[in-house]
């Protein structure tokens, strides 16, 4: 089933995706030689990298732990998704530590629901 729904999010997804890489680069904001396929890794980047922010939320390590793991990955998929179009570091804002933060502690304090 999961694997049919994110088959069918990226469907919905992809396309959606391109017209705004499209956009980007007729402005001179992206530099991407194929739009599609810049939108497909786009997509699978951003995917996997919310599965892994939320294993990290699941993970029983101490609060400062998880916020400095999230916001290194945060960063290294930040920099990864600005490579992919072909724009300039500090295009895409990344998230605060401090917005991170408020993440893992509203799961750590029962504010998130959690799939049994």
């Amino acid at each position: 089933i999961r694997h049919k729904i994110n088959a069918r999010l990226l469907e919905l997804s992809v396309p959606q995706l391109c017209t705004i890489i499209e956009q980007g680069r007729s402005e001179g904001c992206f530099d991407v030689t194929d739009a599609a396929e810049a939108a497909f890794f786009f997509w699978h980047l951003s995917s996997t990298f919310a599965e892994a922010q939320m294993r990290t939320l699941l993970d029983d390590l101490p609060v400062d732990d998880k916020v400095r793991r999230m916001v290194r990955r945060a960063g290294l998929v930040t920099e990864s998704l600005e490579r992919v179009l072909g724009a300039e570091a500090g295009t895409i804002e990344r998230p605060s530590a401090q917005m991170l933060e408020l993440f893992v502690r509203a799961d750590q304090d029962g504010l998130c629901v959690r799939a049994e």
